[in-house]
């Protein structure tokens, strides 16, 4: 079997295994005369019962009532494929004389499987969401999971969202991801384009005298940095920003494939190049021999949605580092390459080309630490020197400079027309006063004169924007250089200080004299979402904390919502104590109380109760 099983992937030999493996069992239970031996009746028997019951043992694959997902049309041919090739050693080695049993009653049973699948579906009212264009994220919510995994502040959460964007970007299988190694990385420069990780984990840089030196190190790494993360830590990674953004969908560390694939081909990008992107191809002239990459399809998937080339740019790419600011992220690059060219070590090629590779992100990195400390400047990022090297100070500057620069024409653009709306309304407003009647007009004098010094008060065109903000006639620096750029994923423009564009906010005069109802979320299973609710607010809702300062109990629409809220208080009071007792943030205080939750395996529920006998006993 091995041998016949010789030029299949890995993971292709297993499910092989593990299904004829089912077919054994199978074979044994029904008692056949000649035990498991492969014939065509048999395997049309085997395939019916298989594909309602071949997802029994998968937890994720059960609906609702416990009962196992039927299996799809392409796992069911899979199972079909391998008893035959069980039935093909048979016959080599225990003379199975029996005709092919892939024959013509199993292609009718898969040929009609879909068929019966979607009648079956309808009788049983089946989320007819599943697989469809719905089923994923947009690319407006992939920017919030990039945003809300880096405002989570810690090593891990910048891990999720490599992993994630990584996904998004290479259309990558999870395991494709977790088993991707330092060695598997390079760089390549694209012709005709435009100018265009390694987190503070006091992580040592990696030795290149052998390979066995740094080959084995993952990029996704667990505690072991030659260790992969777990498929269940990839799984709760994706989870829960999925959840924190509010997308829906049947796939988890799958989701990439479909929403990745479904942005290009909202871009129209050719068939071919969506067949290369993410190696979807199985011909061997896309497997083996074609190594040009697919550039539209790429510049598509990085929010730049243009068919010609040189559209892949950034305006924070303006202003390269200084060389001497470049050598303090990873300074031992340039100790290693010399040691390749002398030949003073292991001769390698992945070796140097990735060395260019992290010369090259020490550009993108610092590039975007301006821009991203701006929008994130409580980051644990932050704290490290070199961020108070004047070096880096001075890059600062001159990058900030440049980007205000680029962003004033069109503010100056925008505005000119905003201007130019307001003196319509003045002309509007005029017209209307001279078209009333003759005897109303001197009721009106005095209106007319009122109407003339608001419009030519200073004091009114500085208040004005903020209304024409609310509409979406003005947009901050930040937006407007978003747009220049069409939509990165990395928020790559700085905002202008509050005083250059006025924010908009809501006066007290126009609130409502009654509070907001609002209800806790039921669904969330962390305590770090719990006390997101609680101290930030989630889904654009005020927090807990500020509703409860302001309104008391009078935002709790019901006595059912008061009893939920007193349940979770206790996980409010208990994360505030352990951020007392240590020293520590809130955030990292909801971590901690969130890590022995998990530790404990036990719901927040559960958390909730063991936490108030806890607190029963020390009385």
């Amino acid at each position: 079997m091995e041998k016949h099983l010789g030029n299949l992937s890995l993971n292709t030999k297993n499910l092989y295994k593990l299904r004829q493996a089912h077919w054994e069992v199978w074979c044994a239970k029904q008692e056949f005369e000649d035990g498991n031996t492969v014939s065509e009746a048999k395997l049309v028997a085997f395939l019916r019962e298989v594909s309602r019951t071949g997802n029994i043992k998968n937890k994720r694959s059960k609906l609702p009532d416990g009962k196992a997902k039927r299996l799809g049309k392409e796992s069911l041919a899979g199972y079909a494929k391998a008893v035959g090739a069980l039935q093909t050693v048979q016959a080599a080695v225990l003379g199975n004389k029996n005709p092919p049993a892939r024959g013509t009653l199993v292609k009718n049973l898969l040929s009609d499987y879909d068929r019966e699948n979607a009648i079956r579906r309808r009788i049983e009212y089946e989320d007819r969401g599943t697989n469809t264009i719905n089923d994923g994220y947009t690319l407006d919510e992939l920017r919030l999971i990039s945003r809300y995994q880096f405002n989570r502040n810690t090593p891990y959460h910048l891990r999720n969202r490599l992993d994630f964007l990584l996904g998004h970007a290479i259309l990558g299988r999870g395991k494709t991801k977790r088993m991707m190694q330092l060695p598997d990385l390079f760089s390549t420069e694209l012709a005709d384009e435009g100018p265009s990780k390694w987190h503070m984990e006091n992580e040592s840089f990696p030795e290149f005298t052998a390979r066995q030196d740094w080959y084995d190190i993952h990029v996704l790494k667990g505690l072991d940095r030659t260790k992969p993360i777990t498929y269940n830590t990839q799984r709760d990674g994706y989870m829960e920003a999925l959840n924190a953004v509010g997308v829906n969908s049947s796939k988890i560390t799958h989701i990439n494939r479909g929403s990745a694939l479904r942005a290009i081909a909202d871009q129209d990008v050719p068939d071919n190049e969506q067949w290369r992107i993410g190696r979807w191809g199985s011909d061997r002239m896309v497997g083996c021999y074609l190594t040009s990459l697919p550039k539209q399809a790429m510049r598509a998937l990085a929010g730049f949605y243009s068919q010609k080339a040189g559209a892949f740019w950034l305006p924070r790419s303006a202003v390269d580092p200084p060389q001497e600011l470049q050598r303090l992220i990873f300074p031992k690059i340039e100790y290693w390459e010399n040691m390749f060219e002398r030949g003073a070590i292991q001769k390698d090629l992945a070796g140097p080309n990735f060395l260019v590779l992290l010369k090259y992100l020490r550009i993108v990195f610092l590039q975007d630490s301006v821009v991203l400390k701006q929008q994130h400047p409580t980051h644990f990022l932050w704290s490290h020197a070199i961020f108070d090297n004047p070096l880096y100070k001075q890059y600062e500057i001159d990058l900030s400079s440049q980007l205000i620069e680029r962003v004033l024409p069109h503010l100056t653009n925008i505005l000119r027309a905003s201007l130019g709306n307001i003196s319509g309304d003045i002309d509007g407003i005029k017209n209307t006063i001279n078209n009333l009647n003759v005897s109303q007009q001197a009721g009106f004098a005095n209106v007319t004169e009122a109407v003339n010094g608001i419009f030519s008060n200073p004091l009114y065109l500085s208040r004005t924007p903020t209304n024409f903000h609310k509409q979406g006639m003005i947009t901050t620096a930040g937006e407007v250089a978003q747009d220049s750029s069409d939509h990165t994923f990395a928020d790559d423009s700085p905002s202008l200080p509050s005083s250059s564009v006025p924010s908009s906010s809501i006066s007290s005069s126009l609130s409502s004299s009654s509070p907001p109802q609002y209800t806790l979320n039921r669904k969330f299973c962390t305590v770090t979402d719990v006390w997101r609710e609680y101290d930030h607010g989630v889904a654009g809702n005020p927090s807990v904390r500020s509703l409860e300062d302001k309104y008391k109990t009078k935002w709790r629409k019901n006595s059912t919502e008061s009893r939920f809220f007193s349940r979770r208080k206790i996980i409010y009071e208990e994360v505030k104590r352990i951020a007392n007792d240590r020293h520590i943030s809130f955030s990292d205080a909801a971590q901690v109380l969130e890590d022995t939750r998990r530790d404990l395996k036990i719901s927040i529920d559960k958390l909730t109760k063991k936490i108030s006998e806890q607190h029963k006993e020390q009385q």
